[in-house]
């Protein structure tokens, strides 16, 4: 079981990485929340582009692909679209994402300042929300996926920063 969960959050996984990597590409550098703001704060601010929303979602095609065609995980690709499911994921993603942003730019916190917990679990909330319009994983899996999704971010953002990637420990 834990080794499915990790397969199964492999797509997601590249596609929240994903921004961070394409972030100084001018290409795209539009930010999604287009300037509009709700009392009187952005909604996501700078931070949060076209650009992060197509690659997260390029990144979430290219291991979903990569996964269907191997009969190992929670998806059955031969019932579900691989095309799909890797949109719904990527695009889960970042508006996972985008609600923690919400969040916090209505609490005024800083784009970068963390707001723990909800960092390290937002992406993970809302893309097998989105994915259950094709397929349901099961509660158990999504709270399963919900804790090694926290425990996986924590460890990554410590080796981040060892490796100059993340600016702050965590």
């Amino acid at each position: 079981m834990f080794l499915e969960i990790i397969y199964f959050l492999l797509p997601a996984a590249f596609a929240n990485m994903m921004p961070v990597f394409v972030k100084k590409i001018p290409l795209l550098h539009f930010p999604l929340d287009a300037g509009l703001t709700f009392r009187k704060k952005r909604l996501l601010g700078e931070n949060k582009t076209v650009r992060g929303l197509l690659f997260a979602v390029l990144a979430s095609l290219s291991v979903v692909l990569l996964q269907s065609f191997f009969s190992y995980g929670i998806i059955d690709y031969s019932l579900h679209s691989p095309f799909l499911v890797g949109l719904l994921i990527g695009i889960g993603v970042i508006l996972g994402d985008a609600l923690g942003s919400f969040i916090k730019r209505q609490f005024a916190i800083a784009p970068g300042e963390s707001l723990y917990v909800l960092d390290q679990i937002d992406s993970v909330l809302v893309f097998p929300l989105l994915l259950s319009f094709v397929v349901w994983i099961g509660f158990r899996y999504y709270l399963l996926s919900i804790i090694l999704w926290g425990v996986f971010h924590l460890i990554l953002k410590y080796f981040g920063f060892i490796l100059g990637i993340e600016e702050k420990k965590i």
